[in-house]
């Protein structure tokens, strides 16, 4: 007999005369990694921007450090400050203000993009049918997966010399997805 449980709901199926069924379970654990980085350089009065490509499908989380370096030489009377701007590829945006004179570094995140499914325990064949029952039950989930822009702009602490400096910054990234794992449960 097949069976599995999914979402609280208990599946049942009777297997083809003959046929030794086993145990599995589905679990969805979690890992990260680093991602992509950049840097670019903008100017007091001119934004930047810069695309980030994210390849991974069943991301949960996203975030994106950032730090700059005030290069105008009167950095210490007139501190640029920056704000950084992320959209994913679904259009949602969040974003920094790092002010003039404050912290030259901030991160954006982005917490909740995919939430894995619950864990699942069902009967099948082999590990083969396993894996092809599990990948059918969950597919894959593609929010935050493709390209990111960031834009960048300065805002220098004085107006009257607004547009003589700039900032060279840097991006980097951190994502945590998940992975379907397959385990056969061998039961007494």
């Amino acid at each position: 007999m097949l069976s599995a449980v999914a979402g609280g709901t208990l599946y049942v199926e009777a297997p083809a005369a003959g046929t030794t069924v086993r145990t599995f379970s589905v679990a969805f654990p979690r890992d990260q990694t680093n991602g992509p980085t950049t840097h670019g350089d903008t100017t007091d009065t001119q934004a930047g921007s810069a695309v980030v490509t994210i390849n991974l499908t069943n991301l949960t989380s996203a975030a994106f450090s950032f730090t700059f370096k005030d290069n105008y030489r009167f950095a210490g009377l007139y501190p640029a400050g920056a704000t950084f701007r992320v959209t994913s590829p679904e259009g949602n945006s969040s974003e920094v203000v790092l002010a003039p004179g404050g912290a030259s570094s901030g991160t954006v995140q982005f917490p909740a993009l995919n939430i894995p499914p619950e864990e699942m325990v069902f009967s099948a064949k082999d590990m083969n049918d396993a894996k092809t029952i599990a990948s059918a039950k969950n597919q894959t989930q593609e929010t935050g997966s493709g390209d990111w822009t960031v834009e960048v702009s300065v805002q220098r602490n004085s107006p009257v010399h607004t547009g003589l400096g700039s900032i060279s910054w840097t991006l980097t990234t951190r994502v945590e997805w998940y992975k379907l794992q397959v385990t056969e449960l061998y039961l007494s």
